[in-house]
């Protein structure tokens, strides 16, 4: 009869380890960015793999794995939160490239302007300036 409840035991750590992995697994697929937690996770499973091996005898192991599972869930909820609060963030700093980069642009458009204003200035000094030597060209004529 002992040895029954410990094969239960043991399957049952075994399935709840298992699920483990899926659940941190699937964390490790939405935590891209945080890469170093995804292996302490796995890490982590492993060695809680490991120790159900070790203390399937144990009274209230079964329920001691429930509880971590139902930690893991917490924390893997808390994890989709937070890289949905960190994709906001990074589409308001994306919108915000975006926004000083067109006034970038604006700058260098109407830096370029200015500087065919004083280009334009420029030539119409000397379209005065030749009209008057053309003038002075007629006048010496004249002589």
């Amino acid at each position: 009869m002992h040895g029954i409840s410990c094969i239960i035991s043991l399957s049952c750590d075994f399935i709840i380890s298992c699920c483990g992995f899926i659940i941190y697994g699937i964390s490790c697929y939405y935590s891209i960015v945080h890469g170093i937690s995804c292996y302490y996770f796995i890490i982590w499973n492993f060695m809680l793999l490991f120790h159900s091996t070790w203390y399937f005898m144990l009274l209230f192991h079964n329920t001691w794995y429930f509880m971590l599972l139902f930690h893991s869930t917490w924390y893997f909820m808390l994890l989709i939160i937070w890289n949905f609060m960190l994709l906001i963030h990074s589409t308001w700093y994306f919108m915000l490239l975006i926004h000083s980069t067109w006034y970038f642009m604006l700058l260098i458009h109407n830096t370029w302007n200015f500087m065919l204003l004083f280009h334009n200035i420029w030539y119409f000094m000397l379209l005065i300036t030749n009209t008057w030597n053309f003038m002075l060209l007629i006048h010496n004529a004249c002589y």
